[in-house]
């Protein structure tokens, strides 16, 4: 079973529970709280499929572009999350995780290198005012 991760949006995210043919989605309105409500929102996927953690063999995540923060917590899920439960990590683009969702076996997500996915911000992050000169 895959677990999938899109934190490109600032004000929601979506994951989802892929099991062969059927993927069960869950979008959540975050209200840029992502970091406080990303795992507990899995938690409860888990739980309303009735099953653990144990039973995720993958995990999938869409790498951007999308908004800095929103990115840095769900990538950095995806990598933590991938690296405790000993699976493989992929890396879809949005567009083709649209289609994966709607028909698991007919897109396949690359395989990341070193098991770590880096985000792509798709522009410079806003994070600071750039100095004067």
């Amino acid at each position: 079973m895959q677990l999938f991760i899109d934190t490109t949006e600032r004000d929601e995210f979506t994951i989802a529970l892929i099991d062969g043919d059927a993927a069960y989605m869950k979008r959540v309105p975050s209200d840029r709280r992502h970091a406080e409500l990303l795992l507990r929102s899995i938690d409860e996927l888990l739980v309303e499929q009735g099953v653990g953690k144990g039973h995720i063999d993958a995990v999938v995540a869409v790498p951007g572009p999308g908004s800095f923060t929103s990115l840095r917590i769900g990538i950095t899920t995806a990598n933590g999350l991938a690296y405790g439960l000993s699976v493989p990590l992929f890396s879809i683009s949005k567009q083709d995780a649209i289609e994966h969702l709607k028909h698991p076996s007919s897109v396949l997500p690359r395989k990341s290198k070193h098991n770590v996915i880096v985000p792509e911000y798709g522009r410079e992050p806003h994070i600071t005012q750039k100095k004067r000169q």
